[in-house]
């Protein structure tokens, strides 16, 4: 797949087949990901693939915690929105609802929406970014230049991939039962497998600025 196509058509995949995916492809494309660019080559990101039994589990870990209203221990804040990003937010949901039809009442929507990402929306594949808690704001930006890679891994091998945010909703017990070190600050999920092209979920796509509205050119 030429690269701008690639870029220009990747999207979120929240419905996978029951299809396995070769571990093989999987350390592939992540081994590609690695060329993503760091500051001062640091490459600040260290990799947990969760597959099979160990995929059940934990997700059978993290609707526990759900259904007992274990508040959640996120390691990275919810950003505080200024006015016009908060209306791009609305202005997706409010898209998204629509498509799926959900009403703006329905007060069991977040937590079916999260049920459904603890259920890593059917993939068989979930890998965990970390990075030491001790790195700052130019680490975090370098592990979402390796994320955006592995995004596109996944597209441009036909296969699928979600970033969760929700995935960390639970560091601590995720990081316990993975043995992700104490000392690692848990970034990012993502969910990954082959997309099932007929659910209606797989429909949505998310719009984006024109760029008139973000772009400054200065001769």
């Amino acid at each position: 797949m030429e690269a701008l196509e690639c870029i220009k058509t990747r999207k979120s995949i929240r419905r996978f087949l029951d299809k396995e995916v070769s571990k093989d492809l999987v350390t592939e494309i992540i081994q590609s990901a690695l060329r993503a660019p760091s500051y001062k080559n640091s490459q600040p990101w260290n990799i947990t693939v969760v597959s099979g039994e160990t995929r059940e589990k934990l997700s059978q870990m993290l609707l526990f915690l759900l259904d007992k209203n274990v508040s959640p221990s996120s390691e990275i804040k919810e950003p505080e929105w200024p006015d016009f990003i908060n209306d791009r937010i609305r202005a997706n949901a409010k898209k998204r609802n629509e498509k799926f039809g959900i009403s703006p009442t329905d007060q069991d929507a977040l937590k079916r929406s999260k049920i459904a990402n603890f259920n890593f929306y059917g993939a068989p594949v979930v890998i965990f970014i970390s990075q030491p808690k001790s790195l700052g704001e130019w680490s975090i930006l370098d592990a979402g230049m390796f994320i955006q890679n592995i995004l596109l891994g996944f597209h441009a091998a036909g296969l699928g991939a979600v970033p969760q945010a929700y995935l960390t909703d639970y560091a601590f017990e995720v990081k316990k039962f993975l043995q992700i070190p104490i000392s690692q600050k848990l970034i990012l999920g993502i969910s990954a497998g082959y997309p099932d092209n007929k659910s209606i979920m797989n429909e949505f796509i998310s719009d984006r600025v024109y760029l008139s509205e973000t772009l400054t050119w200065k001769d």
